[in-house]
């Protein structure tokens, strides 16, 4: 019995903590016997023996006892365990969100509720072998070997209690803008997570290469279809969540259908419309292309379309793609396609002289025979710009990767050979080898 007091007093000494110093003396009903110690522990005359079970009535007074009652207050008083966070949707992550989200390099939190972030993008290139024939206008990487200012990018992130953010990311340099830009400027409110809105000036919802944030590439650039039949940033009101638990994720929004212009647009336009749905059964992917996350097995496929009336041409564009990640391992394919139309009774003249089809696919794989540190990636893409005409728009690309990841990924350093053949004239002679840093904090 003398060896369960010890076992008794850890167990409220684990459960109280530092609270249990201030617990007041035992009351006078309780002997000094029912408090053993060591000097006690083998009685010396039988008299003592006699009153050592006593102390075995201990656990009921002390349980009704004041001292006890202050354990359970104290555990009553104690922060709740955080929420588990809200399943976010990959458009919401990659068009809204930091960039780093959960590894920020500077974040500012004051009282677990209000957040401030600030992510800083730089990525220099170099090209270190360019053909004759290459054009940067042409959508080639380079024109010419030499140095590259790629994207200098400051970005700043504000959170309230994970339901209310502020996003404001500055172009410095651009080398798509050529110059400084406000690429993003949004109001987002998140109160559930199947309902999202936000307000301001954003990439649209459409295309899963075309939103994924420039830091996350797997490969220098984008596809060369995305560039071309990809609207750019827009300013509108989107609604985005999930359902099911993040196995399914929707996006749709209106804007102003006019990249680069923030105020009111001019009464002869119309409103651009997007919408995406993708469904992801065995749930949310880590964010990017590439798989640092050495993630279990994940898999997603979405569905894109949106319809846009400027002053002269009607748009219809759809897309689709699908998205694996396993190991390290990481594959995505897209399709995407749209149609162009002059209008009937254009309030302004159009340089598209018949309706325009085009139509791109890219496959695009990736795999770290390094954990974390050294990948390997392909593209393969196929485009055509004019489905009803032969001419030096059809053509296709293959590209070949390294990336190398350091410094917990802040660091990344990326090694592309281009190649492109043109399908109905004869080939030009553009390969590029060229090589990108990229700091991200």
């Amino acid at each position: 019995m003398l060896g369960t007091r010890p076992f008794i007093a850890g167990l409220i000494l684990l459960y109280a903590g530092g609270a249990l110093a201030q617990v007041p003396p035992p009351s006078a009903e309780a002997t000094p016997s029912a408090i053993p110690t060591p000097a006690r522990a083998a009685p010396e005359s039988p008299a003592t023996a006699a009153a050592l079970p006593a102390p075995v009535a201990l656990p009921a007074p002390v349980a009704q006892s004041a001292p006890v009652a202050q354990p359970a207050q104290l555990a009553a008083a104690a922060p709740s365990p955080a929420a588990s966070p809200k399943p976010e949707s990959d458009a919401v992550r990659e068009i809204y969100e930091h960039p780093n989200k959960g590894h920020e390099a500077f974040r500012l939190d004051w009282d677990n509720r209000t957040s401030l972030a600030v992510n800083l993008l730089v990525q220099a290139q170099v090209a270190t072998y360019v053909q004759k024939d290459a054009l940067v206008d042409n959508g080639d990487p380079a024109s010419a070997e030499g140095f590259r200012l790629r994207r200098a990018r400051v970005g700043f992130y504000g959170s309230y209690r994970d339901q209310l953010g502020i996003s404001l990311v500055i172009d410095v340099k651009d080398q798509e803008s050529g110059g400084t830009t406000l690429s993003t400027a949004t109001l987002l409110y998140k109160p559930f997570s199947f309902l999202n809105l936000a307000l301001g000036t954003a990439p649209l919802p459409f295309s899963r290469g075309a939103y994924t944030s420039s830091s996350r590439l797997q490969m220098i650039e984008r596809p060369m279809s995305i560039q071309r039949i990809v609207p750019g940033s827009q300013l509108g009101f989107a609604a985005l969540g999930t359902l099911a638990g993040g196995i399914l994720e929707y996006a749709t929004g209106i804007y102003n259908g006019q990249p680069g212009r923030y105020g009111l647009g001019p009464l002869d336009r119309g409103f651009l419309y997007a919408a995406r749905l993708q469904v992801a059964p065995l749930g949310r992917m880590a964010p990017g292309e590439s798989d640092y996350e050495q993630s279990p097995i994940r898999f997603a496929v979405g569905g894109d379309y949106y319809y846009s009336e400027d002053a002269s041409i009607r748009t219809h564009a759809a897309s689709a793609d699908v998205a694996l990640k396993w190991r390290g391992l990481s594959l995505m394919g897209e399709v995407i396609w749209d149609r162009r139309e002059p209008m009937n009774a254009p309030v302004a003249p159009t340089s598209l002289p018949s309706t325009t089809d085009r139509l791109a696919f890219y496959a695009q794989a990736g795999y770290f025979v390094v954990p974390r540190l050294l990948e390997l990636a392909a593209r393969y893409e196929w485009y055509d710009d004019h489905r009803h005409v032969s001419d030096a728009g059809d053509m296709w690309l293959a590209t070949g990767g390294i990336n190398v990841y350091l410094l917990d990924g802040y660091l990344k350093a990326q090694l592309n050979y281009q190649h492109r053949g043109e399908r109905k004239v004869p080939e030009l002679k553009n390969d590029v080898l060229f090589l990108q840093f990229q700091v991200n904090l």
